[in-house]
Order: C-alpha cells, then structure tokens, then sequence
C-alpha cells in the first residue's frame, strides 16, 4: 500500500526557491495518482524515489491534515505553479547572463509543441525550446526508449519537463532516470503541457480556490472524466480512511517508535523512546530521517522543556549517547545493548560512505573557521570531497530570521542532502525541525554537539579508557571546571531522581 503518511511533501509554494541545484526529479500527486499508486507497484516506487514530491491538489492538502502527516504540506503547489516558477527562473538567469536557457518538452502531441514554442517566445525570450513527441502508444518499445534518452542527453537542458500523463510519465523517468546524462530540474506535469500550449483551459480562480477545479474539468469533459471524479474521488476518500486507520492500529500495536522508519526496539527512559541499536546496525540502517543522540542532560531538560520534547517525538532516530545511560538501563529487564557517541558515529558514517558519492555532507557549527577546519580534515581522511561545504553561524543565530534563511540558501545551492548540526542541545535539535521544511533536498539530519570541534581539531575527545570507563563527562569537567560543573554536579543529578521513580513505577511524562 502506498501510504501519504510516509511522503515528505513540499511544504509551501515559496519552497520552490529553495530546491538545490542539479538533477532533481520532480512528482506531483493528486488523488486520482494517490488511488492508481494503491495498484500500481511501479508507479508508487516512482513518486517514492523522485527527489521532490509536491501536493498537484487540495485533496492531498487536507488529507494530510486529517492524517496529521509528520511534513503534511500547508498549501496546494499546483504543476501549473511549478512550471511557472521554474520557467521564469530560468528566462531572468539566462537574461542576466545573456544567453538563451535550454528548456525541453518532452511528450504531448506536434501541435501542441508547436504552440508551446510559439507561447514560450512571447511569455520567455530568453529560452531555446526543445520539443520532442514520442510515439503514441500504451507502452514503448526499448527503441522508442533509447530515441527519447537519446534525445534529451544531446539537447542538454537547463530545464526538462515530460508531460504523458500520469503514471505513464513519473514510471518513464523513473525507469530511466539512470541512463539521463543531465544536470538539470526535471518536472512530470501532464496537462501542463495542454494548459501552455492553450489547447486546455484551467479553472477559473475561484473554482481553484475553493477546492472545485475537478468538477469544472468533470463540466468541461464529462466523457473522459466522469470515471476519475465521480468513482475516483469516493475511492479516494475510502483509501485515505484505510490508511488513517492503519496507521493507527500500527502505532498502537508496533514495538518500535511510531516515528521511526527503524526495524530495531526500542527501549523506555523516561518519556522518550531509545532505539536498540548497535553502531553497525545504525550505519547499515540510517538513510534518512533527524538522528538525536540523549544524554543525562538531554534528559533533564526534556522534563521541563517542551519544545525539545516535541523535536524528540518527530526524530526518527533516539541514539543513546552516554555510557552512563548505558549503564544505568542494565538495571531494567531490557537494557541498550550498546551506547554510541555521535562524536564516534560520525567518523565512522564518513568513513562507511567513503565510495558513496550520493553522500554530500553540510557542517553546521562550530565557532569563527571551525566547521571550515573540520571540513578539510575529514575530506583529507575520507580523500574525497564527501563534505560540500561548512559554516559556523554566529552566535545566537538561531534567533535571527534573516541568518537562518540565508543558511537554509546556502545549503540548498550546496548540493548536500546530509546535514550536521554541532550547536549543543536543545538549541540544535529545535533549528532542525524550524527550519528543515526548507531544505527538502536534505534527506538525513544529525544533531551532533561537539563532534564537529572534535573534528576540526578545536577540542579533544577524553581518551578511550575514560569512554569505556563511562568517565567521558569528568574528563570534559577537568578541562572546563567552572563552564561544566553545574551542569554535572547539580543539573545532570536530577536524573538519577527522576529514572529511580521510573524503576518504582512512580514517574509520569510531564507532557
């Protein structure tokens, strides 16, 4: 079944401007996709496996809401309003640098290329349009395939749109988007293609903002549409109930964390839930997802602090990060079988994506050139450029609007999808979940503290008898006494108060 649930669809149209550069494959859904992927194997692993997948629908919009979706999308970004903006993107880029863009159309009939040339130099003077029809038929032979490959790699495009209707289209790229030798946006858009080319009218704006769009299309071709809303919409309706009461019975029986993709058990402390994990485990595992590592500090401050607590509920990944946890869970009849430091997590996820080149990594903290530093250290190990880039915010970043969006900028035109964030807990952890809906190129986020002081070389790490000691923390209090000692010595105590109530059965989540 394919679940809504567990898409991360873009959150807003203004989101568009902060898609990175590159090749990036681009799905709209809408209900009627949403009922053929319930079918269509292909197809669902098609809109799964497309880098940005945006909500053509507000149906999709309010289904999400009732669904209450982890990253439900706030409005509808029609395939209208994505071929705007990257059209008109594209035309300003081109006129700045004072040549013509590369735009091709890939699909739909020749007269409806021809009139998409002619409207595109009136509307876009400064892009080169080219259009290629493939052949009309339910399913193309492997030398139809190769000619439209062939084709679109000798244009090159700066932008790529295929339009064969859904699922024809998202299932066409998706098979061959390994074989498409391009560094450019492409976007599956369908009647787009109509709707340019003028062959196809949409609705009036009221119709579209009050949700009718399908019933002016059902009005203006009832013949061909009268299927797709009046038995579709009904089933749509039907697949969405399914899936909410799934997904609840599955939150309600699973042994794992309900936010969590992870297959490990989770262990009870306090009122968050541990993943069971081992480091090679993790490292097999982790793709995705925010990666939080709890500590006796963390676990105080979850007791008082909302907003932390609420960044640790939508984290997919709760890693223990202190032996001293580790040690006190052995008191309980499931115990963490191993406790990983992300600042040992991290070397070691570098290095098991030495080869990957899809792993592209973004530091995020640190002071003055620190994450800089720990930049050219670990690409200098790994002998690749596995981190793309790294900055250290200035400090207090978090509460200044316009450095935080000039950072999320930055790391959209980076081209990384793995982020580090090393800027202590919880303010670390709050950022990611304020601002990650902005970066949908990013596909995993790990709030690491320190690891990237450790990495640079700016603090050392306690040495390894201390660590398997569980002496980690004294080591940290001895080099910095008087910035440490509240926070172990009276902070950090209140643990041990809280977990005995757990032990006894007397605690109670705050929240």
């Amino acid at each position: 079944m394919f679940y809504l649930t567990k898409q991360r669809l873009l959150p807003t149209r203004d989101a568009l401007r902060t898609l990175p550069e590159g090749k990036l494959l681009i799905n709209t859904i809408n209900a009627h996709s949403y009922n053929v992927a319930q079918k269509d194997e292909l197809f669902a692993a098609a809109l799964q496996g497309g880098d940005v997948l945006i909500a053509d629908g507000w149906s999709i919009v309010k289904a999400g809401r009732w669904l209450r979706m982890e990253n439900r999308p706030k409005e509808r970004c029609a395939g209208w309003d994505l071929f705007v903006y990257e059209m008109q993107r594209l035309n300003e880029n081109s006129e700045r640098k004072n040549e013509n863009g590369r735009v091709m159309f890939m699909g739909s009939s020749p007269k409806v290329l021809r009139l998409i040339v002619e409207h595109a130099a009136k509307q876009y003077p400064h892009l080169e349009v080219i259009t290629y029809s493939p052949p009309y038929k339910k399913e193309f032979s492997d030398e139809d395939n190769a000619a439209i490959v062939k084709a679109i790699n000798t244009a090159q495009p700066d932008l790529l749109w295929i339009g064969m209707t859904a699922p024809k289209q998202e299932k066409w790229t998706w098979q061959h988007w390994n074989e498409l030798d391009i560094h450019c946006h492409v976007g599956t858009i369908g009647a787009v293609f109509d709707f340019f080319a003028g062959t196809s009218q949409r609705a009036p704006q009221w119709w579209q903002d009050h949700s009718l769009e399908w019933l002016y299309r059902l009005i203006k071709e009832p013949r061909r549409m009268w299927r797709r809303y009046m038995i579709g919409n009904p089933l749509f309706l039907c697949n969405i109930y399914k899936e909410k009461k799934t997904v609840s019975n599955e939150a309600q029986t699973s042994s794992t964390k309900p936010h969590s993709s992870s297959s490990q058990p989770t262990v009870d402390i306090l009122n968050i839930q541990v993943n069971d994990v081992t480091q090679e485990e993790l490292l097999r595992e982790y793709t995705e997802g925010v990666l939080v590592t709890p500590n006796l500090d963390h676990l105080v401050k979850l007791q008082h602090d909302r907003a932390f607590y609420d960044a640790y509920q939508e984290a997919r990944w709760v890693v223990c990060d202190s032996r001293v946890l580790f040690f006190v869970s052995r008191l309980t009849r499931r115990p963490i079988r191993e406790a990983i430091a992300g600042s040992s997590f991290f070397p070691a996820y570098c290095d098991y994506h030495r080869n990957d080149a899809d792993c592209r990594i973004f530091l995020l903290g640190g002071m003055d050139d620190t994450a800089q530093r720990a930049r050219e250290r670990i690409n200098q190990r790994i002998g690749r450029n596995i981190v793309v880039d790294a900055l250290s915010p200035s400090w207090g970043f978090d509460q200044k609007e316009d450095e935080c969006r000039a950072i999320a900028e930055r790391i959209n035109q980076s081209g990384a999808n793995v982020v580090v964030v090393g800027v202590g807990a919880p303010k670390q952890e709050k950022w990611i979940m304020k601002w990650r809906e902005t970066m949908p190129g990013i596909k995993a986020w790990m709030a690491l503290g320190a690891t990237i002081d450790f990495e640079a070389g700016t603090s050392k790490r306690a040495p390894q008898f201390c660590r398997t000691l569980g002496m980690e923390w004294f080591y940290r209090f001895l080099c910095e006494p008087r910035r440490l000692f509240h926070r172990y010595f009276i902070r950090d105590m209140r643990f041990f108060g809280y977990y005995a109530r757990q032990l006894t059965g007397h605690y109670k989540n705050p929240f």
